[in-house]
């Protein structure tokens, strides 16, 4: 089925450029629209696939508040496309948790990159919204555990095809050594270029693998889930 797409964008010959770069990608552009309000009518309306979402729009209302309505009424994936980086308009697009975000002027397989991880994102995340006990893989049956170990973190560990095989006592060692820590939203647990004397995996959440391009963009080449 073909990728249906919004374009929220108020210069005309920039919506232009978008909606053919798109169609010659092989997406449907199902609307083009100039102001936040228009963004969030027909999103209910269209209920389009992805949304390419521009910051400074017509009207009194924004980007980024109408991405905060449509996510929360409609759960459908926004890419903000935007001339604006600086620190306090990435810091309010953070906040409505946008599943790309490319600004401007980009090149075309950046665009078309962003909407296929976007897609790929939206798709995996009934799957991040599973309690962690659905994660668990149960113990063999007669295996005891020694008071003290824990048996969330046991299990967990002992799911991952790696430690297979490994002995009782040393998966053990391994949980009393593993903690299980919160990542806030934004917060990186792990730079390029620095040896992390750590290994991790997700119990829930998504974790993103972002790569900083030559011209300091960002971009994410990959999507950790549970």
């Amino acid at each position: 089925m073909t990728t249906k797409v919004l374009v929220v964008e108020d210069e005309g010959v920039v919506a232009l450029d978008i909606t053919q770069e798109l169609e010659s990608a092989g997406y449907s552009v199902v609307g083009h629209v100039i102001s936040g309000e228009a963004a969030v009518a027909k999103a209910g309306e269209l209920r389009p696939d992805v949304i390419l979402m521009d910051i400074h729009l017509q009207g009194e209302m924004d980007g980024i508040a109408a991405a905060e309505q449509i996510s929360s009424r409609f759960n459908i994936p926004i890419i903000f496309v935007t001339a604006h980086a600086d620190e306090a308009t990435l810091q309010r697009a953070k906040l409505t948790r946008p599943y790309g975000y490319v600004i401007k002027p980009f090149e075309p397989n950046e665009l078309r990159a962003n909407i296929e991880i976007a897609l790929h994102r939206y798709k995996a995340m009934p799957h991040v919204e599973e309690e962690p006990e659905a994660l668990v893989l149960h113990g063999q049956e007669g295996v005891t555990l020694p008071s003290g170990v824990d048996e969330f973190k046991y299990e967990a560990i002992k799911s991952v095809s790696v430690f297979e095989g490994m002995p009782q006592k040393d998966l053990q060692d391994l949980t009393n050594c593993a903690v299980i820590q919160d990542i806030a939203a934004g917060e990186f647990i792990s730079m390029d270029g620095e040896r992390p004397n750590f290994g991790f995996m997700v119990l829930s959440g998504r974790l993103a693998v972002i790569k900083s391009t030559t011209q300091g963009k960002e971009l994410t080449i990959d999507l950790l889930i549970p």
